[in-house]
């Protein structure tokens, strides 16, 4: 409201800029949680290909929803230690075979769902077809990209991509489930 009373916003849009404002500090510290985490591990560039993969193709394709900022904020950091997890514990020779794995079944399964629909926030036919093409052409870079990082840092940007579509679409298919409850 001190916003307001100075009339540098009108005061009909002070809960637009409070939940921009919310949504701006979340975004922030959940950020700045996944690097803390990914330096810990040793793991500073797969947390920014996460990163980068993760929002981009979250915004398009949708997913599973927490109830409240606690709830999302654990939740991606769960989905980041799973991340982390995978990419750190898959032995070596066997990360171009699942990654192959990850890429078809996420692929696959992201194209056909996307975007996924949360309930308060329902989309429009036009948003519907904007977020789908959006979302596949996400994908086939993000796919791109990672088949790119194959001959780099042995493999393991690549399978670091790659796991981040595959958990995309586990995102995804939860995020049907909880919307039929």
């Amino acid at each position: 409201s001190f916003f307001a009373e100075k009339e540098i916003i009108e005061p009909r849009y002070i809960e637009v800029y409070q939940y921009g404002l919310e949504q701006i500090i979340s975004t922030f510290y959940s950020l700045l949680t996944l690097l803390i985490i990914g330096l810990c591990c040793n793991a500073f560039l797969e947390t920014i290909l996460f990163s980068v993969f993760f929002i981009v193709l979250r915004h398009y394709a949708g997913g599973y929803h927490a109830d409240t900022y606690l709830g999302c904020y654990l939740s991606l950091i769960g989905i980041f230690i799973a991340f982390l997890a995978v990419i750190k514990f898959v032995p070596q020779w066997i990360q171009f075979p699942l990654g192959i794995g990850f890429a078809v079944a996420g692929g696959i399964i992201v194209a056909c769902l996307s975007p996924v629909e949360h309930k308060n926030r329902p989309l429009s036919d036009y948003e519907k077809v904007h977020f789908k093409k959006f979302a596949w052409i996400v994908l086939a870079v993000e796919i791109l990209v990672s088949a790119l990082l194959i001959p780099y840092f042995e493999g393991n940007l690549a399978f670091a991509g790659v796991t981040c579509i595959f958990l995309m679409a586990v995102l995804q298919l939860l995020a049907l489930v909880k919307n039929r409850e």
